[in-house]
């Protein structure tokens, strides 16, 4: 006896999600970002031409502990300015239905400031690069100070994944 198929078209739904019918979302998709709908990708940028030449890296991971902050520390990798030409983080936060603390979608954010200056928002990821020319890379070490990362939040822990390079 066969077996009926339900689904002849083979179409694939993403109605179901959060009730929002066809979710769009912004993904790393082979060489880049796209941005896609259901199974349609509606916009690409390609980053597979993008070179950031790597002379030393630091990576490290850390509990950002709630109402806490830290000041992002080049270690031995910066230029003799302080600077450093690219600065990674990748932000995990407590998923709604593993954490006591009830974190919704619009609660994953932190925020970082730069040389003391403007408080921003950074999601769950943040990418920001320069070059090895004086001046035009990140300075974490100089005066009046690096760059600040702080967890806002009172009710839970974000573990960060930073990666420096220069």
């Amino acid at each position: 006896m066969a077996l009926l198929n339900p689904n002849p078209a083979n179409k694939i739904s993403c109605d179901a999600i959060n009730g929002q019918g066809n979710l769009k979302s912004l993904v790393f998709q082979n060489n880049g970002f796209a941005i896609i709908q259901g199974a349609n990708t509606l916009f690409g940028l390609l980053l597979k031409d993008f070179f950031l030449p790597v002379n030393q890296y630091q990576y490290g991971e850390f509990v950002l502990e709630a109402n806490g902050s830290t000041m992002l520390d080049p270690g031995n990798i910066s230029n003799v300015n302080g600077e450093v030409t690219g600065i990674i983080i990748v932000a995990d936060f407590p998923a709604l239905d593993m954490s006591d603390a009830n974190v919704t979608e619009n609660d994953k954010y932190i925020n970082y400031s730069y040389h003391n200056g403007q408080v921003l928002n950074m999601g769950k990821l943040l990418v920001l690069t320069g070059t090895g020319a004086v001046n035009a890379g990140w300075n974490l070490i100089g005066s009046p100070g690096g760059m600040l990362i702080s967890n806002p939040h009172a009710n839970f822990d974000v573990t960060l994944k930073v990666l420096l390079v220069s």
